[in-house]
């Protein structure tokens, strides 16, 4: 049967979206070209936080419910911005995010601490790295994390 347009809409269920943003100097390499006329070379991180902006108002028109968190990779996850709906305060400390050290190392455990499953949503994470040549580590083994974390691997 056809269904109109906002009765589709309301289908949606309400997810929360982690996005952990890896802040490693690695971040500020110019690997793209505007093709605007404007000179300057927009940075990994420039170009993530463009595609994030755009992905999180899209979402917002699926369902007003989505909410958005923000966290960084150092060493390890760091919040930055808890769970919310108003995307002016999501994209507010997304501005904020600078990469501006190398980090030697970067432990993957951290993830797992980030948050616990509550209420109807779905929650997802989605993960940004940048290093190219240090792969994470485990302070934790990862089997033993899925084990008391499942809602991570659903």
């Amino acid at each position: 049967a056809f269904m109109s347009h906002s009765s589709r809409l309301q289908e949606f269920q309400a997810e929360r979206i982690l996005f952990l943003i890896d802040i490693d100097a690695e971040a500020n390499l110019r690997d793209f070209v505007r093709m605007s006329g404007n000179t300057e070379q927009p940075t990994r991180l420039d170009m993530v936080k463009q595609a994030l902006c755009n992905f999180v108002c899209a979402k917002k028109l699926f369902s007003s419910q989505h909410e958005f968190a923000l966290g960084t990779l150092s060493d390890r996850v760091e919040m930055r911005q808890g769970y919310s709906s108003d995307i002016s305060t999501f994209l507010s400390a997304l501005n904020e995010v600078k990469a501006i050290e190398s980090f030697p190392s970067f432990d993957f455990s951290s993830v797992f601490k980030t948050r616990r499953a509550q209420g109807s949503y779905v929650y997802r994470t989605i993960f940004i790295y940048f290093r190219s040549t240090v792969d994470p580590t485990y302070s934790t083994p990862p089997a033993v994390q899925v084990r008391f974390e499942p809602f991570l691997f659903t």
